[in-house]
């Protein structure tokens, strides 16, 4: 009679090799899928970051193309500089890009000793308006007009039968908080590097391109940048706004960027200077273990009026 020790038997050699095989083949999926995952979830991550990328760019372009844009014949204040010790560039304008509200004009018309609109570009918002003179393009002073627009303060009286431009401005412009201009009334847009990287990835030698608007916080548009710089071609610096208005025909920016992170793998072929048509950009300390790009933004400003005719 057999005992019912020996009925109880264990696992064969070939039993436990098939298991170790289905458990590897279960673990090989499993890693694979989240390989799969991860790479999946960096890509979208690149993708959102280009993304965020090219709408800052957006947001730079559009800001220099609406230099001067509102700012009066008789502004004493540049209505763009470029600091090169700094590496700071400042706009002048009554447009704010990130603040739909600056973004229309009025056109007004003297009838009878006063000021009466007679049309709105987009949508009249009540608020405060910087008033032109549409002949001379002079500064005339601040109007503040209902949604019916209707003006509720400021000096509504005026003379002959001229026609007047309003842009809209924040309050803080018109208070003089936060105005850039010294005779009339504009936003100051800066754009300029932070002192140190505000994300982790970054090479710590490299800063943050900050923008800023009026006396507001500086706010990160592109990050992990080694070095960048502005060119104003047909242009030569220092220049009043009448030489800027004649003679400015393009603005070129040049933007030396990390691209991905630290990778002890990967070698940086050439030394700390990049050379990028007549603009030499620099490169900072580590740099040998980061891939760098270039990004190039040629912009032609729209808002200047008093050009100089173009030789044929």
């Amino acid at each position: 009679m057999v005992s019912d020790s020996h009925k109880q038997q264990g696992f064969s050699l070939v039993e436990l090799m098939v298991v170790i095989v289905i458990i590897m083949i279960l673990m090989a999926a499993a890693y694979s899928g989240f390989t799969n995952v991860m790479k999946n979830t960096k890509q979208e991550s690149e993708k959102v970051a280009s993304h965020i990328e090219q709408i800052a760019l957006q947001v730079l372009r559009l800001d220099i193309e609406h230099m001067g844009y509102g700012i009066a014949s008789d502004e004493t204040s540049p209505i763009v500089e470029w600091d090169a010790n700094s590496k700071r560039l400042t706009i002048r304008s009554t447009i704010n890009n990130t603040n739909r509200d600056t973004r229309d004009y009025l056109i007004l018309k003297c009838k009878a000793g006063s000021l009466k609109l007679v049309e709105a570009g987009c949508n009249l918002e009540s608020g405060w308006y910087a008033l032109l003179n549409a002949r001379t393009k002079s500064y005339v002073g601040d109007v503040k007009l209902s949604s019916r627009g209707d003006i509720i303060s400021g000096n509504s009286t005026c003379s002959g039968t001229d026609v007047y431009v309003a842009f809209p401005i924040r309050d803080k412009v018109e208070s003089g908080e936060a105005n850039g201009c010294d005779v009339g009334k504009c936003e100051r847009i800066q754009y300029y590097l932070s002192d140190s990287p505000l994300i982790s990835r970054c090479n710590p030698h490299t800063h943050s391109l900050l923008r800023k608007v009026g006396n507001g916080t500086g706010e990160p548009v592109i990050n992990c940048i080694a070095d960048w710089d502005v060119k104003f071609d047909s242009l030569t610096f220092p220049a009043d706004n009448k030489k800027i208005r004649e003679y400015l025909r393009l603005v070129r920016v040049y933007i030396v960027a990390q691209e991905g992170k630290k990778d002890l793998n990967y070698k940086y072929i050439g030394n700390r200077t990049i050379t990028v048509d007549d603009v030499t950009l620099f490169l900072p300390n580590d740099y040998e273990h980061y891939r760098w790009r270039v990004i190039r933004l040629f912009v032609k400003p729209m808002n200047l009026y008093g050009r100089k005719s173009e030789s044929k």
